[in-house]
């Protein structure tokens, strides 16, 4: 398929990234922390605070490093892609920005806003299926048909580096942190994190975290094989997945430390925490990582960063959950 890469990156290709990527956009966020939220847990609780980037969430990482490296050798005019939402916009926002045209595919379970700021970012969107994996072969079939450039959400060598630009700014800024806790979706966004902190720092730990009603990566890291999932169902949307990636899992299981999966009223509960003491709007799929320490899941007496991965959350969505 036009567009994808599968070699493994490595920190350098992270490091690659974060200098192209600086070029044309600051996408840096500094690591925050809720004096409420240390009081009610009794350890501090660190935040990347990845939903106050321009598009809402970490994903324009990945998206404008894919993009800019086509740019770099000649390959591309025209992008499209499948996604659940968060890459859709930064793809959107990528293309706009480099004055290429773009294509979107999403699933009928894609909330609204996502929806609606992809078209105003001036991508073409279309609607196909009940969820990401029908969105995806349907973006396929495009991508081979009209010779798109297609850019994977997660398995992709310059998006997993992309997003693993994330590790490098913990480190940075925080070097003695003990362990990162990040959402699994797709797995781009956790693999290139740990390659990016283990390689630089490899007693760090990186824990995974899924939903219980969107868990294929965990059942797969339990088995030891690839375990589908026949109807994800989780307010976490950014994480619903039927098929894991075998290129991700791969990378998983030599660089992750353990996966946890969490309740969705506990997600629930997560995503009011991070609003009413955190004051931090974090969407079902940042607010995974707060619901682990609410279930007791991660020992917070380490020094723990909680990827809180993006902010798009569905209005109505939201207004049903405060009510």
């Amino acid at each position: 398929m036009l567009g994808q890469s599968l070699e493994n990156p490595t920190i350098n290709d992270i490091k690659k990234a974060e200098t192209r990527i600086k070029k044309y956009v600051d996408v840096s966020t500094k690591v925050i922390t809720s004096e409420i939220l240390n009081m009610k847990y009794g350890f501090p609780i660190y935040i990347k605070p990845e939903g106050l980037q321009p598009t809402g969430s970490f994903k324009i990482r990945g998206a404008l490093n894919k993009i800019l490296k086509a740019k770099e050798d000649g390959q591309v005019s025209h992008c499209i892609t499948a996604s659940a939402g968060n890459h859709a916009i930064s793809l959107a926002s990528s293309s706009l920005l480099l004055g290429l045209k773009s294509t979107v595919v999403m699933s009928e379970q894609t909330p609204q806003i996502k929806i609606l700021t992809c078209e105003r970012l001036g991508a073409e969107v279309i609607i196909h299926g009940e969820n990401y994996d029908e969105a995806y072969k349907e973006a396929q079939k495009i991508s081979s048909e009209k010779n798109y450039y297609y850019i994977h959400p997660v398995a992709d060598c310059e998006i997993v580096a992309g997003q693993g630009t994330i590790g490098l700014e913990i480190l940075e800024e925080m070097p003695d942190i003990d362990q990162v806790i990040v959402p699994i979706g797709g797995g781009g966004l956790i693999s290139g994190i740990a390659i990016a902190l283990k390689s630089l720092k490899p007693e760090m730990k990186v824990i995974g975290v899924q939903p219980e009603k969107s868990n294929a990566y965990y059942k797969s890291w339990k088995r030891s094989y690839l375990v589908n999932i026949e109807k994800p169902n989780t307010i976490a949307d950014g994480l619903s997945l039927k098929q894991p990636e075998k290129y991700l899992f791969n990378m998983m299981k030599h660089w992750v430390d353990d996966i946890v999966t969490v309740k969705e009223d506990t997600i629930e509960k997560a995503i009011k925490e991070f609003l009413f003491l955190g004051k931090l709007l974090i969407e079902g799929a940042g607010a995974v990582t707060l619901a682990s320490i609410i279930e007791s899941k991660i020992n917070i007496e380490k020094k723990t960063v909680l990827i809180g991965s993006g902010s798009n959350i569905d209005e109505q969505r939201f207004k049903a959950l405060l009510n």
